[in-house]
């Protein structure tokens, strides 16, 4: 399955990588060579030599391409599943600590048992709340493909690949009373919707399944690098954890090795 991707993909960017390749070796920047128009017009043609092969090879292909699909929507998701158990412990973790921070405040321990502790706590609550930061901004993130009506989402698999679903008014605080703002888009788009299906050919399916593949691979890097610095930030907070633990721990050590020396 994933060698028809695979040839797939060779297929459709064989052009721009030999221009990248000769452009590497020349040392010579790709983005000063070539302009978003070329690169449109590249990929739009490879991806109009795909419908020179034959019947059968194409109706394989597209059905390889289903598969992949199916399978990225899912790595997505499953992905998304770690995000969303990443924020839930950092909503936990917050809430244990600042918690915890006004009992040992208001108990008063002795002061080489609260400070520490309470430096350790101050880590924790400082990255959690950074995570939780950035995943409010990775929530707003817009992506790049989403502005590229051509080769962005297609009408098939996804909402935006509809420009009319998106004008209907979604605001939860208010009933739409507008026809222009909830019917109107909602039966314009089920037209754009059923005029897309009556127009589409096997040549069509496969080329619009083939971009929304590759828009997908895309969002699952996305999705995959947002998960990590999310994650990264628990790794920071527990390395600097354990190193001032251990840095306090050596001070109290060499204190100790200190006044026994003294004596």
């Amino acid at each position: 399955m994933k060698t028809g991707i695979v040839s797939i993909i060779e297929k459709v960017l064989s052009e721009l990588s030999k221009k990248v390749r000769s452009l590497k070796k020349s040392g010579r920047i790709v983005e000063d060579a070539l302009s978003e128009e070329d690169l449109l017009t590249q990929i739009g043609s490879t991806l109009k030599s795909l419908l020179e092969l034959d019947a059968d090879s194409k109706k394989q292909k597209n059905e390889d391409v289903k598969k992949m699909i199916a399978y990225f929507n899912q790595l997505t998701q499953d992905i998304e599943e770690r995000r969303s158990r990443l924020i839930e412990s950092s909503w936990q973790t917050l809430t244990i600590l600042v918690a915890a921070s006004g009992i040992l405040i208001a108990i008063k321990p002795p002061t080489n048992i609260r400070i520490p502790v309470l430096v350790v706590f101050s880590i924790q609550i400082f990255f959690s709340i950074l995570k939780l930061i950035e995943y409010q901004w990775q929530s707003a993130y817009r992506y790049p493909f989403l502005s590229i009506n051509e080769y962005g989402n297609k009408w098939k698999w996804f909402y935006y690949g509809n420009p009319f679903i998106t004008n209907i008014d979604t605001n939860p605080f208010r009933k739409s009373v507008k026809k222009e703002k909830s019917i109107y888009p909602y039966l314009q788009g089920l037209g754009y919707f059923l005029e897309n299906y009556k127009a589409e050919t096997p040549d069509s399916e496969l080329v619009n399944n083939i971009v929304q593949l590759y828009l997908l691979q895309v969002h699952n890097y996305y999705k995959n690098r947002f998960y990590l610095r999310l994650n990264n930030y628990e790794l920071i907070a527990n390395r600097w954890s354990f190193r001032f633990i251990a840095a306090y721990l050596g001070l109290i050590l060499g204190i100790w090795l200190y006044n026994l020396i003294s004596f």
